[in-house]
């Protein structure tokens, strides 16, 4: 599947239960990017308060993270790939090779947590679609890992 048939298909779905087996919209699902991540975190913060709004930003000793919160969604950017990967799944050799920047996505509130079946899915498919969309729109290479077959987007260089 290619990645406008795939936010296509995400747009449509409402099915909580084929948006978790189909889609695998989880939390702890990782997106790949390979772009600049200062230019990332900007271009977040200059989008609208209803698509993200900056929530916080910590340094350890092996990355930064920023967080941006959309609706019950927390976002977490991070400029490496494979620091975050608890969710079971492990990205290629490949994909940590040819991406640069890691973003994963959990439901971030007490709310949201409770409610595992309930609509924090359709919000993390939205916040899918957003990135997918943006991915495009600047020709930055993406790679939502946790689909399998991983579905990715490499534009072509001009």
């Amino acid at each position: 599947m290619r990645l406008k048939e795939y936010l296509a298909e995400l747009e449509t779905c409402k099915d909580l239960e084929r948006l978790f087996k189909e889609f695998r919209i989880h939390d702890n699902q990782c997106v790949l990017l390979r772009t600049n991540y200062d230019t990332l975190i900007s271009d977040l913060l200059g989008l609208t308060p209803q698509q993200f709004r900056f929530h916080s930003y910590s340094v350890s000793d092996k990355s930064q993270l920023i967080g941006f919160i959309h609706g019950p969604v927390i976002m977490e950017v991070y400029p490496n790939v494979g620091l975050y990967d608890n969710s079971g799944e492990r990205n290629t050799q490949r994909q940590l090779a040819e991406y640069n920047t890691e973003i994963c996505l959990h439901p971030w509130n007490e709310d949201a947590l409770s409610r595992r079946t309930h609509n924090y899915r359709l919000d993390m498919a939205q916040v899918s679609i957003i990135l997918g969309e943006y991915a495009i729109k600047k020709r930055i290479p993406i790679c939502f890992s946790h689909v399998d077959p991983p579905i990715e987007y490499k534009p072509r260089t001009k």
